[in-house]
């Protein structure tokens, strides 16, 4: 890739594979942002459609635009390649089936430019998921409006647990040593990429009023609920737990935040899991394993009385039932005690 003496403001990431239903949406949203002095560097992970036929279409027409291969069948291999030859003073990401808001950068920069002194280390909006038939905003869409309100940053845990709904101060992230993505597992890669440099970063803006537009029908995708996923998410998890309990937190209740969204998170990934397999079947057994070695982990005995409040506790507490479950009526029982 040819090396631009111009720094850009901000650099696009966008990794695709097989996207040709989509491509021409999701990077005409993109060159058409009013915030123009961008770089859009498009990663091809191993398309066999046209993809990557209109892809060079878009790199012969607009100089913006700069076009990677990539033979991993990876997200986070396609990121690295992609920041590996960004030069932007923010970076961003998208997937290769989405699309944004015209303002959607432009409202995000100025946002990180104007609210710290020097400028913030990134900015986050909310995002809506979109089906053919209907639409739906993301849950963190309530807490971006809330923060935003009130004039304050977003804490640690206030943050999504996914990469495209931001942009970062590549600065930042390379100074935080919090820049590239892990690659192993293949998929689930934003999990502990997003815990680890919001722990590190802090200084985020929430943005209000516009929308990274995350597209949910899409066959085939790369990050689809399928055995071997479910298995890379066990493995993203635990390197998500391990980060928590080895990190140093701002005040206990950052840790509870960051601890509740792990065991929230198996929750959910056992029951999608359920309706793919049988109830004897070893990946859902190794999912219930991990769920009672997470629960057992905590370093906080307090921890029963932050978790017991949410309403997915009930499923949680049933899996802890065939080797725990007495524990979770008991709060502090079975649990570490603060070292």
């Amino acid at each position: 890739m040819h090396r631009k003496t111009h720094i850009p403001t901000l650099s696009v990431i966008v990794t695709f594979h097989n996207e040709s239903a989509y491509l021409e949406q999701c990077l005409t949203s993109i060159l058409g942002q009013s915030l123009s002095d961008i770089e859009v560097i498009c990663v091809d992970d191993s398309s066999t459609d046209s993809t990557p036929k209109l892809l060079r279409k878009f790199e012969r027409a607009d100089s913006r635009v700069a076009v990677l291969n990539s033979s991993m069948k990876s997200l986070p291999a396609s990121r690295n390649i992609g920041l590996r030859e960004a030069t932007g003073e923010y970076v961003a990401f998208v997937d290769g089936d989405d699309f944004l808001d015209p303002g959607y950068y432009e409202a995000l920069h100025d946002a990180a430019r104007d609210a710290w002194p020097g400028g913030a280390d990134g900015a986050r909006s909310g995002y809506t998921s979109l089906w053919p038939d209907r639409q739906q905003d993301d849950r963190f869409c309530e807490i971006i409006e809330r923060r935003a309100t009130e004039g304050c940053l977003l804490n640690s845990w206030d943050n999504s647990n996914v990469v495209w709904n931001a942009i970062y101060r590549r600065s930042s992230l390379l100074g935080a040593g919090c820049y590239y993505f892990r690659e192993d597992p293949k998929t689930t890669e934003d999990l502990f990429w997003t815990l680890r440099a919001m722990h590190r970063l802090r200084i985020m803006v929430p943005v209000a009023g516009v929308r990274y537009w995350y597209r949910m029908d899409k066959p085939n995708r790369l990050s689809s609920v399928t055995v071997p996923n479910a298995l890379n998410l066990l493995k993203a998890n635990k390197q998500a737990l391990d980060y928590i309990q080895g990190a140093i937190w701002g005040n206990v209740d950052e840790y509870y935040h960051q601890f509740e969204r792990i065991l929230w998170r198996y929750t959910l990934w056992e029951e999608r899991l359920r309706g793919l397999v049988g109830d004897n079947h070893p990946a859902l057994a190794r999912t219930h394993r991990d769920m009672r070695d997470a629960y057992a982990a905590c370093r906080h005995p307090q921890i029963a009385e932050h978790i017991h409040r949410n309403d997915w506790w009930p499923k949680y507490d049933a899996i802890l039932g065939s080797g725990g479950g007495a524990a979770a009526q008991r709060p502090a029982a079975g649990l570490k005690s603060v070292p």
